[in-house]
C-alpha cells in the first residue's frame, strides 16, 4: 500500500498497474519466500513439531531452500523492467 501512495505522488495514475503488480510479487513472492526459508533453516525444530514432521529430516532443508530461491527470484524481479 505505502508504495502505491509513493507511485501516485511521484509519478499520478501513469503505469500504476504495472507498479502495484511489480510491488505485489516482490512482496508477497519475494520477501514472504525469504521469511518462509528463514523459519525452515533457522527453526527447523519448531517448525517440525508445528506441522507434524519427524526432526531433522532433509525435507525441511529442501524445502527451506526451495523457499529461499524462489524469494530471491522474487525480490530480484523488482530491478528489472518489463521492457
Amino acid at each position: 500500500m505505502l508504495f502505491e501512495i509513493l507511485h501516485l505522488v511521484q509519478h499520478g495514475t501513469d503505469g500504476l498497474h504495472e507498479a502495484s503488480l511489480q510491488n505485489a510479487v516482490v512482496c508477497l513472492i519475494g520477501i514472504n519466500g525469504i521469511v518462509a526459508a528463514s523459519g525452515y533453516l533457522f527453526f527447523p525444530k519448531p517448525v517440525a513439531a508445528s506441522i507434524g514432521w519427524a526432526e531433522g529430516g532433509p525435507f525441511q532443508w529442501e524445502v527451506g531452500t526451495a523457499n529461499l530461491g524462489i524469494g530471491v527470484a522474487g525480490v530480484i524481479s523488482g530491478a528489472f523492467d518489463r521492457d
